[in-house]
């Protein structure tokens, strides 16, 4: 067997039945088979890549919406718009140019893959 990171999937399998008929379940971990190879995402390097970056996975850490983006599983989004008016607030340049510097921090997050834009939310990558 090959050694390293590997990705795996859960599966559900019944191990018996209740008194009440009702299926008695556990999960056991195999191979996932429709993954590609894990990769490591490069961390954003710019100023402001590197607080967009902060204050979206603060947001996603705290967010109450899930796969509003399509996202599979359970991955936190945020919508765009708003990440775009807390990003802004963070940032330190001109207050007339803070708005289009969080467009371009996040745009350049999403073409280096960092972060994903499905519709009008953003989840991690």
């Amino acid at each position: 067997m090959k050694r390293g990171l590997c990705s795996f999937k859960l599966d559900v399998v019944t191990v018996g039945r209740d008194i009440d008929g009702e299926d008695i379940t556990s999960c056991v971990a195999g191979p996932e088979t429709t993954m590609g190879a894990v990769k490591r995402t490069k961390l954003p390097t710019g100023g402001n890549q590197k607080i967009a970056f902060d204050t979206l996975n603060e947001l996603l850490s705290k967010s109450v919406e899930f796969n509003n983006g399509g996202e599979p599983g359970q991955a936190p989004c945020i919508r765009m718009d708003e990440a775009i008016g807390l990003i802004a607030a963070r940032l330190t340049c001109e207050p007339k140019r803070r708005t289009e510097r969080a467009q371009q921090a996040l745009a350049t997050l999403v073409a280096k893959e960092v972060i994903v834009l499905k519709g009008e939310y953003l989840a991690r990558a």
